[in-house]
């Protein structure tokens, strides 16, 4: 894994609610100018795809989950030039699950912003727990 796979702050990017993305999946989904442009300059300062942690809402207009999963942006497209009210087209690669660690209630909401979070990476080794699988399935139901 690169070195920034080893745990640091990564820019968190609230899924509107109830947009959820796993490892290994894809997700495509609209975001505000404000985003697109903070991603756009994210992509261009980067000489790999950047990696950013895709947080689902708990409920709409709510504040994020604390699990959410670390993503490589693969596609961002920028909208057309002179409609300034259409979204940047975004598409993200789910690479681990990452645990925010300073989550607090100021954390974005769809279309705020991007915020830097310190984020924990879980370990892809071994059998999850039994308490991890039921911790997972009753966020799951919850975010369902």
């Amino acid at each position: 894994m690169s070195s920034a796979m080893s745990g640091s702050a990564l820019p968190v990017l609230a899924l509107p609610h109830p947009l959820i993305l796993l490892p290994t999946g894809r997700i495509t989904f609209p975001v505000s100018k404000a985003i697109g442009e903070a991603l756009l300059s994210l992509v261009r300062e980067s000489d790999e795809q950047p990696l950013v942690a895709a947080v689902p809402q708990t409920a709409p207009e709510a504040s994020l989950y604390q699990w959410g999963t670390a993503a490589r942006i693969i596609r961002l497209i920028k909208p057309a030039t002179g409609n300034m009210k259409q979204y940047f087209l975004l598409s993200l690669n789910g690479v681990t699950r990452v645990r925010i660690l300073d989550n607090n209630p100021d954390l974005p909401v769809v279309n705020s912003g991007v915020v830097y979070k310190k984020v924990e990476y879980q370990g892809s080794t071994g059998t999850p727990t039994s308490d991890s699988i039921v911790k997972f399935k009753a966020a799951a139901l919850k975010l369902l």
